[in-house]
């Protein structure tokens, strides 16, 4: 009997021991995917061409936590639709500032993030937003499905939303005389600037409306124009000229005065802070916006 029980004790230790050994080794395997994912065409191009060169995270696969959904219907971007808008973000903003500001100027003044929706971002009052900058550090792109490369509206309306929104970016890193530049329209900013007419706006010395919102706006619209040129974007209307000169001699003596003060406050800031020439950069970007249109 004793020698039973003896038998049985070690029976039973053993099968503790494998067991224990068993689970130790279930441990030490992984149940996570550590698998190198497979990069298509379009990751290849994120890859060499913007988190390479300038450390930016290009996100297009949906995330809804990109997005404030609760207030924008959006969807995510056609794979064709981003390659396209990819190809007018690099050649119209990144190469425009670094051929006039330097090779690394982007690479030194840059968004860690560029975020794409597909769809519009339609507000409450009716009016679209067209992109967003949220801290220097993140801009976000709306209507990438609907960027025709080959039309020149269409171009100018999407590149518009980087060319604003990187002011804003440029903007918080150096500041520009926001005293000086509030007082040539002191009194002509308003919230409500959606229910004012572009035609009114223009003659009260702002590129668009929206430019009437505030003064970090005006700016920003103000350059976007400018370099841009040709054309003013505000929401679906598209006013054009043949240059920004031509633009503002169609306004009154007034008006003219007050937006060439605000060009050269404009142009010394990009000067003085940046070593930019704003009318060398309105070239560039006038000459990479028909390289897109010829060739995308």
């Amino acid at each position: 009997m004793k020698k039973i029980n003896q038998m049985f004790t070690i029976g039973l230790l053993s099968i503790v021991f494998l067991t224990s050994c068993s689970k130790d080794e279930n441990l030490t395997e992984s149940q996570l995917d550590t698998s190198t994912p497979e990069l298509s065409d379009l990751d290849l191009f994120i890859r060499e061409n913007f988190v390479d060169p300038y450390n930016m995270d290009v996100v297009y696969k949906w995330n809804p936590y990109e997005f404030s959904l609760d207030k924008y219907n959006l969807y995510p971007p056609e794979v064709d639709s981003m390659e396209g808008a990819l190809k007018v973000v690099k050649k119209v903003w990144i190469d425009s500032y670094n051929e006039v500001g330097g090779s690394d100027f982007v690479k030194k003044i840059a968004p860690r993030k560029l975020v794409f929706a597909g769809g519009q971002a339609i507000n409450v009052d009716g009016t679209a937003t067209l992109g967003l900058a949220e801290g220097g550090k993140k801009i976000t792109f709306f209507e990438t499905n609907l960027l025709e490369t080959h039309d020149e509206a269409s171009v100018e309306r999407f590149i518009a939303t980087v060319l604003h929104e990187y002011t804003h970016i440029l903007n918080q890193i150096k500041p520009y005389d926001k005293q000086a530049w509030q007082a040539i329209s002191a009194g002509d900013y308003t919230a409500a600037w959606y229910n004012e007419s572009i035609s009114d706006s223009q003659q009260l010395g702002f590129v668009s409306a929206y430019a009437r919102s505030n003064v970090d706006e005006d700016i920003a619209e103000t350059l976007k124009m400018m370099l841009l040129d040709s054309g003013i974007i505000n929401n679906d209307t598209r006013f054009e000229y043949d240059t920004y000169n031509d633009f503002v001699s169609t306004l009154n003596e007034e008006a003219q005065n007050k937006l060439r003060q605000k060009e050269a406050i404009l142009s010394s800031y990009l000067e003085e802070q940046y070593g930019l020439d704003l009318y060398v950069l309105q070239e560039q970007v006038r000459a990479n916006i028909q390289y897109v249109i010829d060739n995308y």
